[in-house]
């Protein structure tokens, strides 16, 4: 779940079996690898803590899509850059084509606007001198 910077006016609803095309979608691409910072070094698989120091491209951010233009589009790009996709260790390895559309919560639970949203009850407790 990426927001997108894109308003939803200037699209339509995509119809099923159809071909994308720029009035109903927008298109990114996604190609990273994991590789060791130091080849001589071992593959630390548990440790979180330094892998930005051992590996390259260790975490995949949503900064990292590379918008794919199509004929007549502006360009997109997601809201937040630092939204974690995936983690890798070396030797993996993502590549991804992502088509964004437009749709509504009725249909699928991924359109719905409130359904990342929490709430957390926090108690008010005071105490008063006797």
């Amino acid at each position: 779940m990426i927001p997108i910077a894109a308003d939803g006016r200037d699209f339509e609803y995509h119809k099923k079996g159809d071909e994308y095309t720029p009035k109903d979608s927008i298109n990114f691409k996604l190609h990273k690898i994991c590789t060791k910072k130091d080849p001589k070094a071992p593959v630390v698989l548990n440790n979180t803590h330094d892998e930005e120091k051992l590996y390259n491209n260790s975490n995949v951010y949503s900064g990292d899509l590379e918008y794919t233009s199509q004929d007549g589009q502006r360009t997109y790009r997601p809201i937040h850059d630092d939204i974690l996709i995936a983690k890798m260790r070396p030797g993996q390895e993502i590549e991804m084509d992502l088509i964004c559309e437009k749709g509504i919560g009725k249909t699928h639970a991924k359109w719905s606007p409130v359904c990342t949203a929490y709430y957390r009850l926090l108690p008010d407790i005071k105490v008063d001198k006797i």
